[in-house]
């Protein structure tokens, strides 16, 4: 016999006992799919207020029209300028609330004049805290406390809410398998009441990219087949190459091959190992 246990997160477990041929759970689908590339831009001028919020504060973005869930998400800040870089701090918050403080204490003492910057966690060099020039950089918190942000910015929780290195996240960590669509939100702040101030004239530019979701894989047939060996099927994603992988322990897997599709969607495994441990655990995925 076997049991279907539906689980979060698109798993299905699937448990051989081969003792009295019981078939039992475990089918686990990962991976991507070709999603969505756009880009969003809110273009009006945001004055960066001495000691105090923007006065753009959020500055919003309404995304629509993106399928599946969010896996890279981008920020170009366009002709950002500032007395003193380190007071800005920046905070982005997606439609599910998912949040990430990836500007702060960036760039010294140092002035900023009209300079584009994009965040980008593939970037090869983090925001600096030297002179801070136009270019590609990955977030970065330095400051190594939680950034007052005033209301009706939420609340930050350090260190899981702000970026490396003094912080522990990136824009994956924070906002992969997120619901794209809905208002994206820049919050701006200057922590410094120093007679010094700035703007970010261009406004700001997000880029998301997606993934399709994927399916919750549905178990067809698990049996001992007709030549002693253990053969299950499932219902997947066509034309999708899935690598089936086994465990006696659920700790160390080994892969066995690939699943191969008998019809559009539809796909089979038969095990060919010697049925010699009492329980086999299987899983599949997609690379």
């Amino acid at each position: 016999m076997y049991v279907r246990v539906p689980v979060p997160s698109d798993v299905i477990f699937m448990k051989a006992a081969f003792c009295r041929s019981m078939v039992a759970a475990s089918v686990l689908l990962t991976g991507a799919l070709r999603g969505d590339v756009m880009s969003f831009a809110n273009s009006t001028n945001i004055t960066i207020r001495d000691g105090n919020s923007a006065s753009l504060y959020p500055s919003s973005i309404t995304v629509s029209g993106m399928t599946g869930t969010v896996s890279k998400v981008t920020v170009e800040l366009k002709n950002l300028s500032h007395s003193q870089a380190s007071d800005m701090d920046m905070l982005l918050v997606g439609p599910t609330g998912a949040k990430l403080v990836l500007f702060s204490d960036v760039g010294g003492n140092n002035s900023i004049n009209n300079i584009t910057v994009v965040l980008d966690d593939a970037a090869a060099s983090v925001l600096p805290t030297t002179f801070l020039s136009s270019g590609t950089y990955r977030p970065a918190d330095y400051g190594g406390v939680a950034d007052a942000f005033l209301s009706p910015a939420p609340a930050i929780a350090f260190p899981g809410d702000s970026a490396a290195p003094t912080g522990s996240a990136t824009l994956i960590t924070k906002f992969s398998g997120t619901v794209p669509n809905g208002f994206w939100s820049l919050y701006l702040m200057d922590d410094n009441t120093n007679a010094l101030s700035g703007s970010l004239a261009g406004g700001w530019v997000l880029t998301l990219t997606t993934v399709p979701s994927l399916p919750q894989p549905i178990l067809t047939n698990a049996i001992v087949n007709a030549s002693g060996k253990f053969q299950f099927g499932f219902n997947g994603v066509a034309i999708t190459n899935y690598s089936v992988l086994a465990s006696t322990n659920l700790a160390n897997w080994n892969v066995l091959g690939t699943a191969s599709e008998i019809s559009a969607g539809k796909f089979q495994f038969i095990d060919v190992q010697p049925r010699t441990n009492a329980v086999r655990f299987y899983r599949v995925h997609s690379p």
